[in-house]
């Protein structure tokens, strides 16, 4: 599926660069169907209260599910610990690894309230970087 048509179907406002290649912040992932996955360091293209878009050097398939952690600005409080489904990914136009689709799976009172200060956190890189 083309980048474009993944920008038509979003059903949650998000912040990000409007080109999509400039990371905003970061986040660390490991799968979760791999005890033995080892945790990576990735920027976050743009964020959504539904999920958010990365770049990785390692192809992975759609249906995959992430323990996340995305980190915050500087000074902005703790990291929002999450799982995320990955939904879609792509191979860069450059060839230089991937962009990647992940939504949200809230599946505990503690993660449901990340979700919620994920909107607070969106105001804040809004103020920064602005609307994708």
């Amino acid at each position: 599926m083309e980048l474009a048509e993944q920008s038509q179907r979003r059903r949650f406002r998000r912040v990000g660069s409007k080109a999509g290649t400039t990371p905003l912040a970061t986040a660390t992932y490991s799968l979760l169907a791999d005890a033995r996955s080892r945790e990576h360091e990735v920027p976050v293209l743009d964020l959504s209260e539904g999920g958010l878009c990365l770049l990785a050097s390692e192809e992975l398939d759609p249906g995959l599910t992430m323990r996340i952690v995305l980190h915050p600005l500087e000074g902005e409080g703790a990291g929002y610990r999450l799982l995320a489904e990955i939904r879609w990914g792509a191979e860069r136009d450059d060839g230089v690894g991937y962009i990647y689709g992940l939504e949200f799976l809230p599946i505990s009172i503690a993660e449901t309230r990340n979700l919620r200060g994920i909107h607070g956190f969106m105001e804040s890189w809004e103020e920064r970087f602005g609307s994708a």
